[in-house]
């Protein structure tokens, strides 16, 4: 379980889905590349060469971020992702 999951929630789900079949998993290609999932997909093939990936660029990643944000205040927000890309 997860927080906030009791075991009379988690038999209650599986109780709910234990006639599902599993999914078929897809053919994985031959050399597969990591896929990020956000506001758009995110693909990385070695052609792309190195991608950076900010995690304090996100609302849930940094209060400071989520407040200029809220605010409105762009080039303030854009701050915080420039200095995290710096160090």
């Amino acid at each position: 379980g997860c927080c906030g999951t009791f075991p009379s929630h988690i038999k209650a789900l599986a109780d709910r889905v234990k006639e599902c079949k599993p999914r078929q998993l897809p053919e994985l290609p031959k050399y597969p590349v990591m896929q990020l999932s956000g506001l758009e997909p995110g693909i990385l093939t070695p052609e792309k060469g190195f991608q950076w990936v900010g995690e304090r660029c996100n609302l849930m990643g940094s209060a400071k971020f989520k407040k200029l944000v809220d605010a409105y205040k762009w080039d303030e927000a854009m701050e915080v992702c420039l200095a995290q890309c710096e160090k």
